[in-house]
């Protein structure tokens, strides 16, 4: 299946180390979001995002 994913942009602040570890976790086989987890130079920036399969869930 093809997965589409399209999320908010996220802002770093400047002068971070500029390495960060990025989760993504879906909410459920047949949901259309999940979120984006990146975490690094202290910060943690959760970023929701929506994705189409292209299949109908049934």
């Amino acid at each position: 299946a093809k997965l589409t994913l399209s999320a908010t942009s996220i802002t770093v602040p400047a002068g971070g180390t500029g390495t960060f570890e990025v989760t993504l976790s879906a909410r459920g086989a047949f949901t259309s979001g999940g979120d984006v987890t990146v975490s690094g130079g202290g910060h943690t920036y959760l970023v929701p995002f929506w994705y189409s399969t292209g299949n109908t869930g049934s």
